[in-house]
C-alpha cells in the first residue's frame, strides 16, 4: 500500500511540473508568437527562389537549351554575381584613393526608353535585364504617354513602325519635360530617366 501512495504521487508531481514550468517561462508563448512569421516568410522566401529558378529554366528552355545545362548555367551565373559584388566592392573600395565616388553609367533618356519598349522582343524570347528595370521602365512609359494630347495608334506591320515609335517617343518627351519645367519639378540630369 505505500508503494501505491508514493507512485501516486509521483505521477502527481509529474504531471504538476509542465504546468510550473509553463509560470517559469512566461514569455514562451510570445516568443512562439513572434516565431511564426519568421518561419512563414522564410517558407515564402524559399518558394519564390524555386519559382524564378524555375521559370528562368523555362525560358532557357524555350530557347533551346537542356535542363541540365540550364542548372549548371544558373549556379554559374549566382557565382559570377557573387563574384562580379565583390569586385565590385574591391574597385570601389581601392580605386577611389582620393574619397571621389565612382561615376554612375549615363542614363538612358524617356524617348529611348519609349523606343525600347515598343521595338524590343518579348521577354521570353530574350534574356531579361532585370526586374526592377523592367518595372521602372514600364511606369515611366506609361506616365508618357499621360503627355500624347492625341494619343498615339501604331501599325507594327508598317514599314516606318520603329521611325513611327522614336517620333512618338520624342514627341512625349518634349511634352513631359516642358510639363515638368512649368511646374518647376527638375528630372535628376536633363533628359534622362533610368
Amino acid at each position: 500500500m505505500p508503494e501505491v501512495l508514493s507512485w501516486s504521487l509521483s505521477l502527481t508531481r509529474s504531471a504538476k511540473t509542465p504546468n510550473s514550468d509553463k509560470n517559469e517561462s512566461p514569455f514562451s508563448r510570445e516568443i512562439q508568437l513572434i516565431d511564426q512569421p519568421h518561419i512563414v516568410i522564410s517558407q515564402l522566401l524559399e518558394a519564390n527562389r524555386e519559382q524564378a529558378a524555375k521559370l528562368a529554366e523555362l525560358e532557357k528552355l524555350r530557347l533551346g537549351e537542356t535542363a541540365a545545362d540550364t542548372h549548371s548555367l544558373t549556379n554559374a551565373g549566382i557565382t559570377e554575381q557573387s563574384e562580379e559584388v565583390n569586385l565590385a566592392k574591391d574597385s570601389s573600395t581601392t580605386g577611389n584613393e582620393n574619397g571621389k565616388r565612382k561615376a554612375r553609367p549615363s542614363s538612358k533618356p524617356a524617348a529611348a526608353l519609349f523606343f525600347e519598349w515598343y521595338t524590343k522582343t518579348p521577354r521570353l524570347w530574350e534574356k531579361c535585364d532585370g526586374r526592377q528595370y523592367k518595372s521602372q521602365s514600364k511606369q515611366i512609359v506609361a506616365f508618357m504617354k499621360l503627355f500624347l494630347p492625341d494619343g498615339f495608334k501604331l501599325n507594327p506591320a508598317s514599314r516606318n513602325y520603329a521611325d513611327d515609335v522614336l517620333r512618338i517617343g520624342r514627341l512625349a518627351e518634349e511634352n513631359m519635360l516642358e510639363f515638368m519645367g512649368i511646374r518647376g519639378i527638375n528630372p535628376p540630369t536633363p533628359k534622362r530617366c533610368i
